[in-house]
């Protein structure tokens, strides 16, 4: 949608029949998940660098839980910011848990509810409010 010069609103959705309601259904782009590599360095900028490679069982942890989020850019922020000060391993065993409980079929993960994802939702709740945070911030 063209504001001026250098200037655009990007909306974003799951469902592409909003975009047909807005009138802007010739205009998308659709995002695909991330590759392996990718979905990894985004992990790995949101918990720190100093938090992954402090312990190589967290390291090994955080690899199972990018693989777990199969790509999903959400999933890896919310995750990856929920970690970024936890650097107990038995922390990261207890988060992999709560991920692997609460994970969606590959079928639903189009499905959320007003809350969000099912899953991510141990993860959120450790963030707290998210308007009191934006990416990228490390909680104290």
């Amino acid at each position: 949608m063209p504001l001026g010069r250098r200037q655009k609103v990007v909306f974003t959705t799951r469902d592409q029949a909003i975009c047909v309601k807005m009138g802007c259904a010739g205009n998308n782009i659709q995002m695909q998940c991330l590759g392996e590599d990718d979905a990894w360095n985004l992990f790995r900028y949101y918990v720190g660098e100093e938090i992954i490679n402090a312990d190589l069982e967290i390291k090994d942890i955080a690899k199972q839980m990018v693989a777990e989020s199969r790509g999903f850019p959400s999933a890896l922020c919310t995750i990856g910011r929920s970690m970024s000060n936890q650097s107990e391993c038995l922390r990261w065993r207890v988060a992999y848990e709560m991920l692997m409980i609460k994970r969606p079929q590959p079928n639903d993960i189009e499905e959320m509810n007003k809350d969000g994802y099912p899953c991510l939702q141990f993860f959120e709740d450790e963030l707290g409010d998210p308007f009191l945070c934006t990416p990228p911030c490390h909680r104290v």
